[in-house]
């Protein structure tokens, strides 16, 4: 696959051959007697990364789609790789610039603009602070996923233990 068109954005080959252990070992071994080498542990997203191909936060969450433990867990680093947070902070950004080139502007012309309207700034303000906090709060989410959380359910026999580990989890 020619670049940019690749995960690393560089050019790339990819073989591929009937699925049994000593084709791909025979295939592997020649292809590294030829010169070719196995790819190191993360190696391709840090490409990927270096080139431009996915953001920090994209990078990460391939980490941990990787090791995911949960179905939920692969799905909400999935939304990450595929940019929620990369999208989050590219608007926050854009809305600090916004109101940065208008703060400086009023440094400079004052006189020439219409009166600063104060509630809208800090509405504007509290409406991102308040998007930030639900992605602080998303992200501990994420993280309980990734690591998982054990419980302990104790307690005499026959008192429901059971019935409330399938209500937790929906099973009965």
């Amino acid at each position: 696959m020619l670049a940019p068109r690749s995960y690393t954005r560089e050019d790339v080959v990819e073989l591929q051959c009937h699925g049994s252990d000593i084709c791909l070992q025979q295939v592997l071994h020649i292809c590294l007697e030829a010169g070719a080498r196995l790819a190191e542990p993360g190696e391709f997203t840090l490409r990927a990364f270096l080139n431009g191909r996915l953001d920090l936060a994209q990078a990460e969450n391939v980490a941990q789609l990787i090791s995911a433990k949960s179905v939920v867990a692969a799905e909400t680093a999935l939304a990450g790789i595929q940019g929620g947070l990369s999208s989050l902070v590219r608007s926050l950004r854009m809305q600090c610039i916004e109101m940065l080139a208008e703060i400086e502007a009023r440094l400079d012309f004052d006189d020439e603009m219409p009166p600063l309207d104060t509630n809208l700034l800090i509405s504007r303000i509290n409406e991102m602070t308040q998007r930030v906090q639900q992605a602080l709060e998303t992200a501990n989410r994420g993280q309980l996923l990734q690591s998982g959380l054990q419980v302990a359910i104790i307690g005499r026999p026959n008192v429901g233990k059971s019935s409330l580990l399938n209500a937790w989890s929906k099973v009965e």
